[in-house]
């Protein structure tokens, strides 16, 4: 299971790093800000493919009477499937 603190840790850094108008950073800082996000993305997208492939496979968001994975995080995590 995901432990909860986790999602809310991660959410807490996010919300600090959005906080921040890049605008008001030196060239330095928004270059390895760049960086890090993109590799923080590129981890993020491996892991929601790795759990995303999982609830496929097990077909469990059926289990709310929904067809596909795509509906079930449109209903559940304010994804917009259009």
């Amino acid at each position: 299971m995901v432990d909860p603190q986790h999602s809310d840790t991660l959410g807490s850094a996010i919300d600090g790093i959005a906080a921040v108008d890049p605008v008001f950073v030196s060239d330095d800082d928004l270059e390895a800000g760049v960086a890090i996000f993109n590799r923080a993305v590129s981890r993020l997208e491996a892991l929601l493919a790795r759990w995303a492939g999982e609830a496929k496979r097990r077909g469990s968001f059926q289990r709310d009477g929904l067809v596909s994975l795509t509906r079930w995080l449109a209903f559940h995590a304010d994804v917009d499937n259009g």
